[in-house]
């Protein structure tokens, strides 16, 4: 048996539903500072660790460490049109309203 504190609810991302049929066609024209202008103007936070690493995380505003807790999503240069897809998604299962992000992604 699993303790009820234990049990959590996991949305697939695939399981999220997309309203904007257009701009969800066109997510392979979203480029990286699109992302960066989205998560600011949503006033989430961007980090990038000190390795050097090509990759930055979109981290929740309300959890001020860099851990696995704050992590909403990572992108980085040169990310597929599905992996573009699975950053949106996750935006929209962290809360983000469709229409407002897509707004800030400029479509």
């Amino acid at each position: 048996n699993i303790p009820a504190r234990v049990i959590c609810l996991v949305i697939m991302t695939s399981e999220i539903p997309i309203k904007n049929k257009n701009n969800w066609a066109s997510r392979g024209n979203i480029k990286l500072n699109d992302f960066f202008r989205a998560a600011s103007n949503l006033k989430l936070r961007i980090t990038q660790p000190n390795t050097g690493s090509s990759h930055f995380a979109i981290r929740r505003p309300d959890v001020p460490t860099n851990g696995l807790e704050s992590l909403i999503t990572n992108i980085y240069e040169g990310m597929s049109k599905q992996a573009k897809g699975d950053v949106i998604k996750k935006l929209l299962q962290y809360g983000i309203e469709e229409k407002k992000l897509w707004k800030e992604l400029g479509k």
